[in-house]
């Protein structure tokens, strides 16, 4: 592997903060008996399954029917200063950034980090738009999540590729709040191989 794309950043906003440890993050796990009976069992596999699903439905990244384009609202842009427990959660979000550049050096591979966009809401001028009545605060807290990426990508001297600023979508490109339809995913692929065919 030379290269590895981290297209990160959506599924973060759900991690809490609290006893320095996230919410999402697994414990280790022994490779012994136990293991190998639940990577190989069939009634293991579907229990697992369920679970992510009753997981994912609780922490609020499942995969939604499709997006509910409800009344347009128009705030003036301004980014509220930082509490002290956002600033925690991205330090934390550093941190783990820098861990997933260092696995991927580990693997001899350079990374590419890529921001993430929100179906719910867009910067266009001085405003921020959002659908279904919701206030700007998501898309306030995933901008500072993208430009921690941005910002810890330079440092460790990744490629960096600002997606979430540079490609504006319509609600036709999105299926829920964060994944895309085809024509979203068209967008996104036709936007990398510009940013990367002479980079890789």
């Amino acid at each position: 592997v030379k290269w590895v794309l981290a297209y990160i950043g959506i599924n973060d906003r759900y991690l809490t903060y609290g006893s320095g440890k996230d919410a999402l993050k697994k414990d280790d796990i022994k490779r012994n008996l136990k293991r190998k009976i639940t990577n190989n069992s069939a009634l293991y596999h579907i229990y697992r399954t369920v679970r992510g699903m009753i997981e994912a439905e609780a922490y609020g990244v499942k995969h939604m029917q499709r997006l509910n384009v409800g009344q347009i609202k128009r705030y003036l842009f301004s980014i509220p200063a930082l509490s002290s427990k956002e600033e925690a959660l991205l330090m934390a979000y550093a941190l783990r950034i820098r861990n997933i550049n260092d696995q991927i050096s580990n693997l001899g591979a350079r990374s590419i980090f890529v921001t993430q966009p929100l179906a719910n809401s867009h910067k266009q001028g001085d405003y921020v738009y959002t659908r279904n009545g919701i206030d700007p605060t998501g898309y306030y807290w995933m901008r500072r999540l993208n430009d921690k990426l941005m910002e810890v990508c330079l440092e460790v001297r990744a490629v960096c590729i600002d997606l979430q600023r540079d490609v504006k979508f319509g609600d036709e490109d999105f299926y829920d709040n964060v994944h895309n339809m085809p024509s979203g995913a068209k967008k996104i692929g036709e936007y990398l191989f510009l940013k990367l065919q002479n980079v890789i």
